[in-house]
């Protein structure tokens, strides 16, 4: 009897180590899509480099692939689902670049990008720093459109509210991360500059915030603008890996 036990015990310490943890997280492979979707408009990057950064998020996905093929956790129906979208987004991303519509690049890798942003928030998953930014511009994007709108996008004034709460929500989650908690996934990222932006994000936040007191769409605009301009180089900051890729 008491063998039989053990032998209960020892199978299902067994099965627990066979299972592989999946969390759809892959820095490398953000880091490479986030260095398309927000630094090529503004580079001169060639077709080949493009082209080689298309190869390193191809590499990683297919890396991702095989660790999510054997995941017990995820259903085969999530699992299907989930690679067909993606694969299908990698393929437009090869298309763009082939028949040379670099414009189509960023929004295809934003896309997939969200598709993993997307899987970490299905799956309860609330710890990667990343994602606190990304719904942080994601919300500013809303604020943007928002107050750039003669008509204020035909937005009621609470609704702008919602879009500001979302974006403090986000702002106020990402400045509870540690920098070391960044760099366990982004260690390339250099503190010092880290530090920087946010301080200029801060800085920025409150300046819009109180432009909104004067209830004055055209006194929102500048401030928001520098606010936008902060955001996005603090994604950019998240995409400056100069290591080079090795297969």
């Amino acid at each position: 009897m008491t063998k039989h036990i053990l032998l209960v015990i020892f199978t299902g310490i067994c099965c627990t180590n066979n299972i592989i943890s999946y969390d759809f997280t892959n820095e490398k492979l953000d880091q490479s899509l986030l260095e398309l979707t927000y630094k090529i408009n503004n580079s001169k990057d060639s077709h080949i480099k493009i082209q080689n950064n298309i190869d390193q998020i191809s590499f990683h996905w297919n890396s991702e692939m095989e660790e999510l093929r054997h995941n017990r956790d995820v259903s085969i129906e999530a699992k299907k689902s989930f690679t067909d979208r993606i694969d299908a987004k990698m393929k437009k991303l090869s298309e763009a670049v082939a028949n040379t519509q670099l414009n189509k690049v960023p929004r295809i890798a934003k896309e997939i990008l969200y598709e993993f942003k997307n899987a970490r928030l299905k799956n309860h998953i609330t710890d990667y720093p990343l994602d606190d930014l990304l719904n942080m511009a994601e919300a500013y994007e809303d604020i943007e459109i928002t107050i750039n709108d003669q008509m204020f996008d035909l937005q009621c004034w609470f609704e702008f509210e919602d879009m500001l709460s979302n974006y403090m929500t986000s702002w106020d989650k990402y400045q509870t991360y540690h920098i070391q908690e960044i760099q366990n996934y982004f260690n390339y990222i250099n503190a010092e500059d880290h530090q920087y932006i946010k301080e200029k994000i801060k800085e920025c936040t409150l300046t819009f915030m109180d432009s909104l007191l004067s209830g004055y769409q055209p006194d929102f605009q500048v401030p928001c603008d520098e606010l936008g301009k902060s955001i996005h180089d603090l994604l950019v900051l998240y995409s400056n890996n100069d290591e080079n890729f090795q297969n």
